[in-house]
């Protein structure tokens, strides 16, 4: 069993994840630049996807993220992006049902993406589609390597997360 792990992934690193990070290169956010691709019960490709705004007049010089000084992260309902993986999964459609999404990350240097304080697989508004389009597995590779979940669980990691920094926000403490 183990080898089989071993080389799932392997497979997992060089195949799928390069093909996110090529994904996420195309992206014109100034922060973080993600690419994701979600696969069929058959380990196909079906969707794929990139961050990117969803209009070409926003973020091309300045993010409005930074104009109303909204920490990273936090907010999300404030931003012009499309998701990599709202992205990927709207391609994918009925064929994403049991299926994994992948996605890795860039930040703004160009480096692969360093988890920090995120701890959880997708944010909350990609974990809500995850769900609906019935993803079976959420897989993400960062610096630290890859995690692999289910995006039900993502989902209650990703708000817990959110509720406490705003309860930080609240309290004024700077996280």
């Amino acid at each position: 069993m183990t080898l089989l792990k071993e080389l799932m992934s392997k497979l997992f690193k060089s195949k799928y994840a390069a093909h996110c990070i090529k994904l996420a290169r195309k992206s014109t956010c100034l922060h973080m630049k993600f690419g994701a691709i979600v696969l069929s019960e058959n380990l196909e490709i079906v969707g794929e996807g990139y961050n990117l705004p969803i209009l070409d007049t926003t973020c091309i010089d300045t993010c409005i993220r930074d104009i109303a000084k909204i920490p990273s992260a936090t907010r999300l309902e404030c931003c012009y992006a499309f998701h990599a993986e709202q992205m990927a999964l709207k391609m994918a459609g009925e064929k994403a049902r049991n299926g994994i999404l992948i996605c890795a990350g860039l930040d703004s240097t160009g480096k692969v993406w360093k988890k920090g304080r995120r701890d959880f697989l997708s944010c909350p508004i990609c974990s809500i589609h995850e769900v609906a389009y019935g993803i079976k597995y959420v897989i993400t590779f960062s610096e630290e390597g890859w995690d692999i979940g289910a995006p039900k669980g993502a989902l209650d990691v990703a708000i817990d997360d959110a509720v406490h920094r705003r309860q930080s926000w609240n309290k004024g403490e700077k996280k």
